[in-house]
């Protein structure tokens, strides 16, 4: 009991954190001059609550990204390096949609994924 105590106030984060996970699962994709078909595709976002730090976790593993929480839902922001970005915006009621606004070879290739994330934690 001593340690914990111990633990209690040396690590308060430690005993305080909490940890939100949204699984999304995406079964429609839109993509530019191909329109829109069935898809499979999946990811996972978790945010600390006490460091508001979230990752995504996918095809590619993990990766940090940046969370806006609003009123209406959430939005987490994947910077990467060729300077396009993904975002997966989450309305608390578990709608999703996932863009991405990829650059290969110097071309923009776009996509948007429709879907629903299921909230566990917090």
């Amino acid at each position: 009991m001593k340690f914990l105590r111990l633990a209690i106030l040396f690590c308060p984060n430690l005993v305080l954190a909490d940890t939100i996970s949204f699984q999304c699962s995406f079964p429609m994709a839109c993509q530019a001059e191909k329109g829109c078909a069935s898809a499979t595709f999946d990811l996972n976002f978790m945010m600390d609550t006490v460091t508001n730090e979230s990752f995504v976790v996918g095809n590619n593993g993990l990766s940090s990204v940046q969370n806006y929480v609003g009123d209406a839902g959430i939005t987490f922001v994947e910077t990467l390096g060729t300077g396009a970005i993904q975002t997966t915006t989450i309305v608390w009621a578990g709608e999703a949609v996932h863009s991405r606004h990829t650059i290969i070879l110097d071309d923009l290739v776009p996509s948007q994924y429709y879907g629903s994330c299921q909230r566990t934690g917090g």
